[in-house]
């Protein structure tokens, strides 16, 4: 009885002689075909287990995938692939929560696509969508993966700069010439635009006391830009524009 209980499952069973009563020899016999069972019924549980731990697994590679897709169109602009408009001011909050020593200077662009309305009564919504999603598109080329853009409201763009006022000034006017330059393709046609641009520029986040009051500057910026004769530059502090 010792023998069999220290035996694994996984060895043989001790033998059993031929000469053996038979009554040991049936118990043998029972006994065998037990461990068997429970050596098939372990792989069993083995592989089921394996099984369990693959779906389990691929449940939550797919639950991240959601998720993370849930989170990339709660940020984004279902149009022009962009930020949106929430995500974009949360980031900005975000860098005015950590302002306390920050000494990095910021530059926020807004830009308007100048007599956007004539391109939609004149071509079609569809017209004026495509003309938006290709200027998110020279957004994206121009810019660093530092930087931010976003699509701000209907056909306003805003860009979000970690950078001095000189590069922030640099890109602006390389956007508004880049726009300038673009030909729009659309059903077969070339399509001309221009951005009027607004420029507000921080010398550090610790300077910036309040974001809304920023977006408000660069605002009023991008309509002087807009009443100066539009497809120019206008920076909120020096009042500078650059046709």
């Amino acid at each position: 009885g010792q023998r069999l209980h220290d035996t694994n499952f996984d060895s043989e069973l001790p033998k059993i002689s031929p000469k053996a009563p038979l009554e040991i020899r049936q118990l043998a016999d029972s006994l065998g075909g037990t461990v068997d069972e429970l050596i098939a019924s372990r792989a069993e549980l083995a592989r089921l287990n394996d099984s369990l731990q693959e779906r389990v697994d691929s449940a939550t590679r797919e639950l991240r995938k959601s998720n993370q897709k849930l989170e990339y169109l709660a940020q984004s602009d279902h149009l022009t692939q962009l930020a949106n408009r929430r995500y974009f001011e949360q980031v900005l909050a975000s860098l005015d929560d950590r302002r306390q020593g920050d000494s990095q200077g910021i530059c926020i662009l807004l830009l308007d696509v100048d007599k956007f309305k004539d391109i939609n009564d004149r071509h079609g919504h569809a017209a004026g969508d495509e003309v938006l999603i290709q200027i998110a598109g020279i957004l994206r080329q121009g810019l660093r993966n530092t930087d931010l853009a976003a699509r701000y409201a209907g056909d306003e763009f805003v860009v979000l700069l970690r950078a001095g006022l000189e590069i922030g000034r640099q890109r602006a006017r390389d956007l508004r010439d880049a726009i300038d330059a673009h030909h729009f393709q659309f059903d077969g046609q070339t399509l001309h635009t221009t951005v009027s641009i607004g420029l507000a520029y921080c010398h550090s986040i610790n300077a910036c006391s309040d974001p809304d009051e920023l977006l408000h500057q660069v605002d009023v910026a991008m309509y002087e830009a807009k009443r100066q004769g539009r497809n120019r530059v206008v920076e909120v502090e020096q009042g500078h524009s650059w046709a």
